[in-house]
């Protein structure tokens, strides 16, 4: 093959391999932000509302998001 188009997401069990996730042509070209590579994926956002395996942590939608402007004043470096 010259080129390959698609895209594919995986994961593992013990020893297996399962492709959880394939998109082709012109599947793909929505593809770019965050968000859509974590909803391919097999475990994706791993927020409340999704399936995920016990154990695997499970957050309420966008809490884990750190905005530029909520870190506090930078402190100063020493000279």
């Amino acid at each position: 093959m010259d080129e390959w188009h698609g895209t594919n997401a995986f994961i593992r069990e013990g020893d297996q391999v399962f492709r959880t996730y394939f998109i082709n042509a012109r599947g793909d070209e929505a593809l770019g932000s965050t968000w859509s590579y974590l909803d391919m994926t097999a475990l994706g956002r791993q927020e409340t509302w999704e399936d995920s395996p016990e154990g695997y942590p499970r957050t309420p939608p966008y809490e884990w998001w750190n905005w530029h402007d909520e870190y506090g004043a930078p402190e100063p470096a020493d000279a």
